[in-house]
């Protein structure tokens, strides 16, 4: 169990704004108006795309809520199973979509690392997450986090994301993922649930949210590039 860990409370408005955003990123634009249409729906009727966010967000909180220390192996059943949530309601029965949803990738498409060392350089970045876990958990104290602890956790969340998109694991939904388990992690560290504006990056300028995001990413990638993805570097 967790050291006296406090979960800081999120809103299902906050939820719908990180969907919006995250929709948009895939071409897909639904503001936070049409998203909250939907999920009054019978459950049938609701846009997949809206569905499998949604419960991909309340698969987070369930995680969050059972207040136990990270274990490597646990966390990456948990993104194996995030995956599926994720990718399956939007399949429309494509068998071999299907088929690929919660399994590592078996070619080296859409991404720099090779598909025989995915399940590794995986499991490398939650034992780290898992040492973190274990070595601040005192750290973490109910309605407050140290300002120290919580600046090197809230960077681990960050660059732990942008680690797993680097890597892909997975054939598709590997953005969605990397940016809900980011979340999952920052809650489960009594910090809040953060929503980007990713809004499509070609279309804003330097200044948008979205833009800066987006650069935010590339300067990542870059240090992979150079360093490897398992890299000690942070990006401040």
């Amino acid at each position: 169990m967790l050291h006296n860990r406090y979960i800081p409370e999120t809103s299902q408005n906050t939820f719908i704004s990180f969907i919006s955003n995250s929709l948009m990123l895939n071409d897909i634009h639904m503001n936070y108006i049409q998203i909250s249409r939907e999920i009054s729906k019978e459950k049938d009727e609701v846009n997949p795309w809206v569905q499998a966010h949604m419960s991909s967000c309340n698969f987070a909180w369930d995680f969050i809520l059972n207040k136990k220390l990270i274990q490597s192996s646990a966390l990456e059943k948990w993104v194996i199973d995030l995956n599926i949530k994720l990718v399956t309601p939007t399949c429309n029965n494509d068998s071999s979509h299907l088929k690929s949803a919660g399994e590592y990738r078996k070619k080296d498409e859409n991404s720099k690392v090779p598909h025989g060392e995915v399940q590794e350089k995986v499991r490398s970045i939650f034992l780290e997450m898992e040492r973190l876990d274990e070595e601040h958990d005192d750290k973490i104290m109910p309605h407050r986090v140290k300002f120290e602890v919580a600046s090197i956790l809230a960077r681990a969340a960050w660059k732990c994301h942008f680690q797993i998109m680097y890597i892909a694991p997975f054939s598709q939904g590997n953005a969605a993922v990397s940016r809900i388990l980011a979340n999952m992690l920052r809650c489960h560290w009594s910090l809040p649930w953060l929503s980007f504006n990713y809004e499509h990056e070609e279309e804003f300028s330097k200044e948008d949210p979205g833009r800066i995001y987006f650069n935010e990413r590339d300067r990542w990638f870059a240090l992979f590039d150079r360093e490897g993805v398992l890299t000690g570097q942070i990006i401040e």
